[in-house]
């Protein structure tokens, strides 16, 4: 098993929150028109990052509520090249799209340190890769980082 899964903090024992839901909670509850679920497209502009923060938000009130841990999921689960072709992205809009969703995650009204995908850790492996749109230069700058102690990637 590799070492970074015996030390997440899911694993503590203790019981933590997620999201859950997002696309189906933003189009059913909220009326946001998602083209095929894809809520990363929101994080391109004002009125949508406004929309995912309030989304966290509640999340991050009913965690501090209850006192648990909370994993929050980025929404990026449309943003990868079949999906953004699908949507009409280029290599280049999925990536900036990706790094939207992303800062938003570390945004100071979320505060979730995140690569991608955090309610479901992984090793960046080369699919993963490919998906997060993560050069090799990145990546490994990223390692370095985990290394140095300066962030923590789940």
């Amino acid at each position: 098993m590799p070492r970074h899964r015996r030390q997440l903090p899911q694993l503590s024992g203790r019981a933590f929150l997620t999201d859950g839901g997002l696309e189906t909670d933003l189009i059913f509850h909220h009326g946001v028109d998602l083209p095929y679920f894809a809520a990363f497209t929101l994080a391109g502009h004002d009125a949508g990052r406004e929309t995912l923060r309030g989304y966290y938000r509640r999340y991050l009130e009913l965690a501090a509520a209850t006192g648990r841990g909370i994993v929050l999921e980025a929404p990026t689960w449309r943003a990868s090249r079949d999906w953004g072709a699908l949507l009409g992205h280029s290599a280049e809009t999925l990536r900036e799209a990706n790094r939207e969703a992303l800062a938003l995650m570390v945004d100071k009204s979320v505060m979730a340190p995140v690569l991608s995908q955090p309610s479901l850790p992984f090793p960046v492996s080369a699919q993963h890769k490919r998906d997060l749109h993560v050069s090799d230069a990145q990546l490994q700058c990223i390692k370095q980082r985990v290394a140095a102690g300066d962030v923590k990637v789940l």
